[in-house]
């Protein structure tokens, strides 16, 4: 049993690791809403500027395939940025080794699917789970505007 902060923070101290995680969660959740704000921002403009001509080819037509599989590669990609914003996060704090290992660690937690073999020390692990809960708010993010994006091009398409 963990008597004071201390032990469980081990070197950092506890103060000190704690501030340490608010500064590495408050930036990787900083650059992840602002990536994902990023292509927010793409995909209704482009969406804004080819309604037309989306409205046009309709929802049923094959040829919408192509836009909604655009707008999903966008999407993946950001996430993609994003899980890399928190591997950089993990790097300066001095945790995992490499860069693969890094990269695996956050998509793990960031999907909520875990890294069995990969674990943070003790004083950041707490950040791992963080992740999670914004890697989850993302997808949920993602999935609104998806449907947002067929929605506002599908006005007008009957049953």
């Amino acid at each position: 049993m963990v008597e004071r902060a201390d032990d469980l923070y081990g070197e950092l101290g506890g103060v000190t690791a704690i501030l340490a995680n608010w500064i590495a969660g408050c930036g990787a959740i900083i650059g992840t809403v602002l990536l994902q704000f990023a292509a927010q921002a793409l995909l209704m403009r482009l969406a804004a500027r080819h309604r037309a001509s989306l409205l046009r080819v309709g929802l049923r037509r094959p040829r919408f395939v192509l836009p909604i599989l655009f707008v999903v590669f966008v999407l993946i990609l950001g996430h993609l940025l994003q899980m890399g914003v928190w591997a950089l996060a993990y790097a300066a704090l001095g945790e995992l080794d490499g860069l693969a290992n890094l990269f695996y660690f956050s998509v793990a937690s960031y999907t909520s699917v875990g890294a069995a073999h990969l674990e943070l020390s003790t004083q950041h692990r707490i950040l791992g789970a963080l992740e999670a809960g914004v890697g989850t708010l993302m997808f949920g993010w993602s999935t609104a505007l998806l449907v947002a994006l067929l929605m506002r091009t599908g006005e007008g398409e009957g049953p």
